[in-house]
This record gives C-alpha cells, structure tokens and sequence, in this order.
C-alpha cells in the first residue's frame, strides 16, 4: 500500500487484490462513522485508490496545543471509541483505522478528531516497520503529552494494560472519562447518539393462500430456501431453491444476496446478480423465485 499526503488529501493505493476489499467497501459506506475524513474512491493503473480529503481540516497535532485539559481527555476517548465503532459490525477491524499521529486530522465544528479508516480485512505495518497496536499507542500518549503528569502516566498505564489484553476498550473508555469532568462540548452529543442508537429488525411479510406469516430477521444471517435447516422454510413453491438466498446484517442496514438460485432474487422487479449484495429498505418488495414478501424495517 503506498500511502501518500498533500495539502489537499491523504491517498492510499492498494497494491494488492484483497477478495473482501468491496464487501469491506461497502459497509465503510453504510457505515457512516461520525469521526471518518470524506473519502473518494478510485482507481490508478488498474489498482484501487481511496482519497481522503483533508484541505479544509487541521491537523490534530497543531491544535491540541490550543485545547484545555478536559477538551484533550475528550480527543483521547474519541479516539478508543473510535476503534469500538468500528468492531461494532463484526466484520471491520480496528485496524481499518489509519492510526498515524501525524495524520489524524481534527474536526473545530464536532470538536472531534477525523481518521481515514481503510476497507481491508488483513492486519499491515506502517512504513517505518510498527504494527497497528504500537502506531495506536504512539499515538495516545503523544496526545496525552498535553495533560499533567499524573494524568498523562494514568494513559499510559492504560494503553500498556490494553496491549497486554489486561483491560478492554470499555474499562479504557470509563476510565479516561473519570480523568476529566466528563465529555464535553459536542463530542458528548455525537458519542450519546451512537450509544443510544435503538437496534432495528427486518420483518418480511408473506400474505398468500395458506395464510400471513411473518419472518423476523435480527442479528443472525436468515438464509431463506427449502432447506430444513434453513431459518426461512418455505414449502409453498417448487420455485424457491434449496438454499435461495441469505440476508445479513452489516452495521444497522440489512443485505440481501442470492445463493445462485435456479428462478432468481428480485428486489423491486429488479434480478440480482448471484452474492452480490442488494440494500433492503423500507417498504421494499422482495421476491424469491415466485413467493413474495414486503420488507419492514422496525426500529
């Protein structure tokens, strides 16, 4: 990956082919994480490029000068909550985030620090040799370079306990909140909004001859077909294949994919091409084979 930086953008060209590089592309974009530089994606001499744009932010290391004790002990908790958002989907891993001091970049607006988070599923080290976990711990104690001294050694018993696996991202979380007055300012509001986020479901809805039923989708992947084993039996047509499709849950939104089926997944009237991933949303018409359900997202 080479990794490159002006006064404009920070870009990173993938070298490699990484067969999950779209489906980890695909959730970033539903994603929408609250602490992410806006990206663009493209390509250069056939090889993927995500450029994220950095011309109208600062760099966090020119402003944490000018920021109080409690506005720093703020960034510090943005910055472990940051790698538990993007845990949170079971699929990214924190070391999506591009964890370089020198190129995390703060938001005056959300009172936030911003990261570029990368769509790859295997771990990778900086160019200077460091892994994710010593480039994450450079990082926190170079920003809590700022705090008093008492404070700035509780950080860095903190992180050194995180990295021996003695302490998880919550107890770091509580325990840097108890250093300052509590969250302030913004950061409060935009991390209160996530925490409180409600969990949704996906109802599909089947009304025919035998009667109205209603299969409840939640957390777990529902495959829908034939198959005894299947979540979603359906015995009412010899067009449904025996392992038609499977929906999935990424972040909060809800996928479906055809498994190769004989007679096809539509949504809306439109086929989809067999494990691709197509959006459900409200109100959607799901057809599998020739049996019907509309689409209800609760919550």
């Amino acid at each position: 990956m080479i990794v490159k930086e002006n006064e404009k953008q920070l870009s990173f060209l993938f070298q490699e082919k990484d067969s999950y590089f779209e489906l980890g592309y695909l959730i970033l974009k539903q994603a929408k994480l609250a602490g992410m530089l806006p990206y663009k994606r493209t390509q250069q001499s056939g090889k993927e490029k995500l450029c994220f744009k950095t011309g109208e932010v600062e760099r966090l290391s020119d402003i944490l000068p000018q920021l109080q004790e409690d506005e720093i002990i703020d960034v510090l908790y943005a910055v472990v909550f940051m790698t538990k958002r993007v845990e949170e989907n079971g699929f990214m891993k924190k070391e999506c985030i591009w964890c370089r001091y020198e190129q995390i970049y703060f938001d005056r607006e959300s009172h936030m620090p911003l990261f570029a988070v990368l769509p790859i599923t295997q771990e990778f080290r900086y160019a200077d040799g460091t892994d994710w976990l010593n480039g994450f711990e450079e990082c926190l104690c170079r920003i809590a370079e700022y705090l008093s001294e008492k404070k700035k050694q509780r950080i860095k018993q903190l992180i050194a306990l995180y990295k021996a696996k003695q302490t998880d991202a919550e107890e770091v979380l509580e325990e840097i909140n108890h250093l300052g007055n509590g969250m302030s300012g913004l950061l409060v509001d935009s991390v209160e909004e996530i925490l409180l986020e409600k969990p949704n479901r996906l109802e599909l809805i089947y009304a025919g001859k035998e009667g109205t039923f209603r299969f409840i989708v939640e957390d777990k992947d529902f495959t829908i077909g034939r198959e005894m084993d299947s979540n979603g039996v359906l015995q009412v047509s010899m067009k449904v294949s025996r392992r038609h499709c499977l929906i999935t849950k990424l972040n909060r939104s809800y996928f479906v994919q055809d498994l190769d089926s004989t007679n096809g997944t539509y949504v809306n009237d439109t086929r989809i091409p067999s494990y691709e991933l197509m959006e459900l949303e409200h109100n959607d018409v799901l057809c599998v084979g020739d049996v019907e359900f509309r689409v209800q997202v609760i919550g």
